[in-house]
């Protein structure tokens, strides 16, 4: 079916998947070393996996590669408007230290790299000249949660949705949101479509954090972060 990705290639809006650890642009293999598939959701997209090898490796590529990586694509303003980053599984806050010691707290592998991460976007044209939003998304609480909202119910659990944007600064956002409500946001702020589960309103919504510059299609500047779970909470 239509993802996101097919939704924005449809309004002519760029994006590009960064994931960390990937062995090479355009990769749809297994898990390899610290990356692990299951958290580059391009790579299930039948569109994606059917497009040609172009446009794969110009659209899925390392994100520390020193030509085609994020740090690379900012500092010659070639970042898409539309950013998907998905950590590797030292720094994705899922299972340190138990998996991959030695490290000394469970959390500080996951906030080095949103540290640098986010000092290295905030310090961009893309996000200062484009009214920039950070999202960052776990995808479940722990294995006895099974709290859900709206059409995610039951669901993965408790887990934390972070955005850095403009118009969030100081605000308390309490609404309950799902997964479909943060595809729901995404779409929002670049005028897109909602897609099937997203158009439920009782997924939720974070627009009010997001800001007044919805619906600007290009003009738009996103970057979604994907978190490998909560047992760190960054």
């Amino acid at each position: 079916g239509t993802s996101l990705f097919d939704s924005l290639d449809g309004a002519s809006i760029g994006w590009k998947v960064y994931a960390e650890s990937l062995p090479s642009a355009g990769y749809l293999g297994t898990d390899s070393g610290n990356y692990f598939r299951k958290h580059n959701p391009v790579v299930y997209y039948a569109n994606f996996r059917n497009a040609s090898t172009t446009y794969q490796t110009a659209h899925l590529v390392a994100y520390e590669d020193a030509s085609v990586g994020l740090q690379a694509d900012l500092n010659s303003s070639n970042a898409p408007a539309f950013l998907f980053i998905a950590p590797n599984e030292i720094d994705d806050g899922h299972d340190n230290p138990y998996k991959y010691p030695p490290t000394n707290s469970m959390d500080q592998a996951a906030d080095t790299f949103v540290n640098g991460l986010v000092t290295m976007l905030q310090a961009s044209t893309w996000y200062t000249q484009n009214h920039g939003k950070i999202l960052f998304v776990w995808d479940e609480g722990i294995d006895t949660d099974t709290t859900g909202v709206g059409d995610a119910n039951p669901g993965g659990g408790h887990s934390m949705v972070v955005c850095i944007s403009e118009a969030s600064k100081g605000q308390n956002f309490t609404t309950s949101i799902n997964h479909y409500g943060v595809l729901r946001t995404i779409e929002e702020a670049y005028g897109l479509t909602l897609l099937n589960k997203s158009s439920n309103a009782a997924n939720g919504d974070m627009s009010s954090l997001t800001g007044a510059y919805n619906a600007i299609g290009a003009n738009a500047a996103a970057a979604l972060v994907g978190g490998g779970g909560v047992s760190s909470t960054s």
